[in-house]
């Protein structure tokens, strides 16, 4: 089973809660964010966005040199195979800012499944 890109990344601790306010609540109700899990240890944050057939995976992830990593993907199963495998949609691995983070993740669900 293929892993998300993130997994390999350097990562500091982080609080979940001021990376969800750094990405914004609005912006979060917009992309229809829900089933929010944390490891704060770790500075992961996951959450799904969407709903119905688009509905995707997102990781955000502290770097060890204060930025961000963000991935988008989702777990599929095709039929006759065994185990879900990762496939990732759309990934930025690090530079992003905690200023711009929630605008970067907004474009990249854009670029995901709309092509914009």
């Amino acid at each position: 089973m293929s892993m998300p890109v993130l997994n390999d990344l350097d990562r500091a601790p982080a609080d979940h809660q001021v990376t969800l306010s750094q990405i914004g609540r609005r912006r979060l109700l917009l992309l229809g964010a829900h089933k929010f899990r944390h490891d704060d240890p770790k500075g992961e944050l996951r959450f799904t966005i969407g709903e119905g057939s688009r509905t995707a995976l997102v990781i955000v992830v502290l770097r060890a040199d204060d930025t961000y990593g963000v991935e988008i993907g989702r777990m599929r199963r095709r039929r006759g195979e065994g185990l879900p495998s990762w496939k990732t949609l759309k990934v930025k691995e690090s530079g992003i800012y905690c200023d711009t983070l929630g605008e970067v993740l907004e474009g990249m669900w854009n670029e995901a499944y709309y092509g914009s």
